[in-house]
């Protein structure tokens, strides 16, 4: 498209008009070409065409291709152009802010969106509360619910699931709870935040209890709800209800199990000290094994006092991971754990033959890695 428009001036032929250019534009920020997008934009300039941008609609694609290609000051300049701004323009300075995490300057265009007397609409708050979920501000979070409440915004499925969702992400599942209750026309996406979010709170029985409403309610599960249950049952330890929702995922609804799934069912089964089941899961698996997975295994072991299985896992994940000093500093704490002194000195006298470094820092963070 880009090449055709610039053969077809070239020819002189007329082609510079709001919707050729907007699908150029468009084109730009699909592929990040921000070279070509500046190229139309100074060519218009050129040509002294400039009050095409007085098209809102032109403007604004031209905005976004330069924000979606990284050049937010040139978006702010463009934006700062457009002498009679819409709806449509200051969701777009909106969304510029957020895609670059300047969650203030979000809130700061928002007030002079309502300065200016414009209503928010659905796209607005969408990117409003994806700001306030970054800032992590419990009383701003507050603070704008109570607002959308006030002008009855709260309407909109997707808006409420965006509300549950920095709820949840400020650390408030109570709050993000009674949205969900209060939601009509659940759909999946709104089961699958708040099943996710009860179980990263620690509530993994009230998430598994939701996931059969949902399956009750007729709403089929997709591969992130599956992962939202998975995980519940891991946090809650619950081994049978585990299991079942795994083969259940495959057998009854045809999803294939991915990286995801399979580290929510090894962390479960590590905790639970299944190890021998694990092993065999991470045999049988046709996927590549993640560091997260072998940490789980790793701290099933140190939970159970299972050295010898460590002993065999260790041995296999540092034949992938030579460098990674976390393997032998975790095997290292396991063997001390139950009093295997000698083998505590042998991982010792390795790492200093293989030049590995227990740095306190460095290792410290992949020790963390390794075994979160």
């Amino acid at each position: 498209m880009r090449s055709r428009f610039r053969e077809a001036l070239a020819s002189g032929q007329e082609v510079i008009n709001s919707v050729t250019v907007a699908q150029v534009m468009a084109a730009c920020a699909q592929c990040g070409d921000m070279e070509s997008g500046r190229w139309v934009h100074d060519t218009l300039r050129r040509w002294r065409v400039e009050p095409v941008l007085l098209d809102v609609a032109l403007a604004t694609a031209v905005l976004h291709m330069y924000a979606a290609c990284g050049g937010l000051s040139v978006a702010v300049q463009v934006f700062d152009a457009i002498p009679q701004r819409n709806e449509v323009s200051w969701n777009a300075m909106v969304e510029v802010c957020n895609r670059h995490g300047r969650s203030d300057e979000v809130l700061e265009t928002f007030a002079a969106m309502h300065s200016a007397g414009m209503k928010p609409d659905k796209v607005t708050w969408l990117s409003i509360l994806r700001a306030c979920t970054s800032k992590g501000d419990t009383g701003l979070s507050q603070g704008v619910h109570a607002y959308m409440e006030k002008t009855n915004c709260c309407r909109h499925v997707a808006v409420c699931t965006s509300l549950m969702d920095m709820y949840s992400k400020t650390g408030n599942a109570q709050s993000a709870l009674q949205i969900f209750h209060c939601l009509k026309g659940k759909d999946l996406m709104a089961w699958t935040s708040m099943i996710s979010s009860l179980a990263k709170h620690g509530q993994g029985r009230d998430a598994v209890q939701l996931f059969k409403q949902m399956e009750y309610g007729g709403v089929v599960p997709d591969h992130v709800a599956f992962v939202g249950v998975l995980s519940a049952c891991s946090h809650a330890g619950m081994v049978d209800e585990g299991r079942k929702y795994s083969d259940s995922m495959l057998n009854l609804y045809g999803i294939r199990p991915t990286v995801k799934h399979y580290g929510c069912m090894i962390d479960l089964l590590s905790r639970a000290g299944h190890l021998g089941e694990v092993e065999r899961m991470m045999q049988l698996m046709p996927i590549q094994h993640s560091v997260r997975m072998w940490g789980s295994m790793m701290n099933g072991c140190k939970i159970h006092g299972r050295a010898d299985v460590a002993e065999r896992i260790g041995r296999g994940f540092a034949e992938l991971n030579p460098q990674l000093s976390a393997t032998y500093v975790v095997m290292s704490n396991i063997y001390a754990e139950v009093g295997r002194w000698h083998a505590v000195e042998q991982t010792g006298r390795l790492m200093w033959q293989m030049g590995l470094k227990k740095n306190i820092g460095s290792s410290g963070t992949e020790v963390r890695m390794l075994c979160s």
